[in-house]
C-alpha cells in the first residue's frame, strides 16, 4: 500500500465531485506556546508535549476537475521551509502541529481527527472538512510494527489542504519529515555509513498530479562532513494510473557539523533542478530523515518528497 494513496484518494473523491459544499476556508489553530523542556527520548514512546525539528517542503498548485490537469503556482512559495519548521506534539490530545516556516499558524490534528478505517501499521491518516475545504494529515509510524521501515527516532508526513473553487481544486500540498535530532556533539567526526532508505512523494504537471515512490540510497562521509545520494522516483497518475520515470537523480553534499544537518542543492538532471535537506536523527546519526524537490522548465513539472533512513 503506497503511504500517499490515502491523500491521493481524497483528491480523486473531490476531482469526481464527492468533495463537501459551502464557502469558509479551513481552520488552523494558533502555534502553541513552546512545551516545557522535559523530552521524549524517541518517536516510539511519546510520553510529554515536544518540539521536534523538521524540513518541509510545500507546493500550491489547482487542478481541474474535469480532466484532472494541473497546474503549480509560480508566485515563489515553492521549495524548502528548513528554517523555522518544526512539529509540535501534544501529549494530552495525542495531536500533532506542523509550522511550516514563518506561518503564523500551523494546522493541527488529534485522536478526534484521526480515521481508523485508514489507519494500519505503516501510517496514521487524520482528516477534517470545512466548508469547502478538506484537510488531509498522514503520519509514517514509528516502531517495530511498521513492515515499510521500522524507523526510532524519525518520521515524516504529508498535509494536503483542497479548496473546492467549483471548476477546479486549489491545493496547498506539504512533505516534511521529523524527529528526535542528534546532538551536534553526539555526531559522529570519523567513519562513514550507509542508510536504508525509502522516498515518497508528488509530481504534478499539466497532465495532472503523480504519487512518487522508487528506490534510494543515501551515505555519510563523518571524516569529510560530505554525504552522497541516489533518487530514482517513479510517478504514478492518480487518475488513470500511467507512470513516468524520472531517471536517476544521484549526487554530493555536505553535512553541518553545529545542527547535525545535511544538504544538497542545484544538481542539474537533464531538466531538473534537485535538491535534498535534512538532519541526522537520534544516537551517534543512527537515522536520517529529508526533504527533496525537483522542477524544470518549460513544463517539465515540479516535484517533491521525503526521505528517510536508518542506519545500515
Amino acid at each position: 500500500m503506497r503511504f500517499y494513496s490515502f491523500i491521493c484518494a481524497m483528491m480523486i473523491a473531490l476531482l469526481s465531485g464527492c468533495g463537501g459544499g459551502g464557502g469558509s476556508s479551513s481552520a488552523v489553530n494558533p502555534i502553541p506556546a513552546p512545551p516545557p523542556q522535559q523530552r521524549n527520548a524517541s518517536l516510539t514512546d511519546l510520553k510529554v508535549d515536544d518540539l521536534f525539528d523538521a524540513t518541509a517542503t510545500v507546493l500550491n498548485f489547482t487542478v481541474a476537475k474535469g480532466s484532472g490537469a494541473a497546474t503549480v503556482k509560480s508566485d515563489g512559495t515553492q521549495g524548502y521551509t528548513l528554517a523555522n519548521t518544526d512539529v509540535r506534539y501534544d501529549a494530552a490530545t495525542r495531536g500533532y502541529s506542523l509550522r511550516l516556516g514563518s506561518s503564523a499558524t500551523a494546522p493541527s490534528f488529534n485522536e478526534m481527527q484521526r480515521d481508523a478505517g485508514s489507519s494500519n501499521a505503516v501510517l496514521s491518516t487524520y482528516a477534517r472538512v470545512s466548508g469547502a475545504t478538506t484537510e488531509d494529515f498522514v503520519l509514517f509510524n514509528p516502531g517495530p510494527a511498521n513492515t515499510k521501515l521500522a524507523l526510532t527516532y524519525t518520521s515524516y508526513g504529508a498535509y494536503q489542504s483542497m479548496t473546492d473553487r467549483g471548476t477546479n481544486l486549489e491545493v496547498v500540498s506539504a512533505f516534511f519529515a521529523f524527529g528526535v535530532r542528534t546532538a551536534a556533539s553526539d555526531l559522529p567526526r570519523s567513519g562513514s555509513a550507509t542508510y536504508n532508505t525509502l522516498i515518497d512523494g508528488q509530481f504534478v504537471n499539466s497532465s495532472g498530479v503523480y504519487a512518487l515512490s522508487g528506490s534510494s540510497a543515501f551515505s555519510a562521509d563523518f571524516d569529510t562532513s560530505k554525504i552522497s545520494y541516489t533518487i530514482v522516483p517513479v510517478g504514478t497518475h492518480i487518475l488513470n494510473g500511467s507512470t513516468l520515470s524520472f531517471g536517476r537523480f544521484s549526487g554530493p553534499g555536505s553535512i553541518d557539523t553545529a545542527t547535525a544537518s545535511f544538504q544538497s542543492a542545484g544538481l542539474v538532471f537533464g531538466p531538473y533542478v534537485v535538491s535534498l535537506s535534512g538532519f541526522f536523527y537520534g544516537p551517534a546519526a543512527a537515522e536520517i530523515g529529508g526533504v527533496f524537490a525537483f522542477g524544470g522548465g518549460a513544463g517539465a513539472g515540479t516535484g517533491q518528497g521525503a526521505l528517510v533512513g536508518k542506519k545500515n
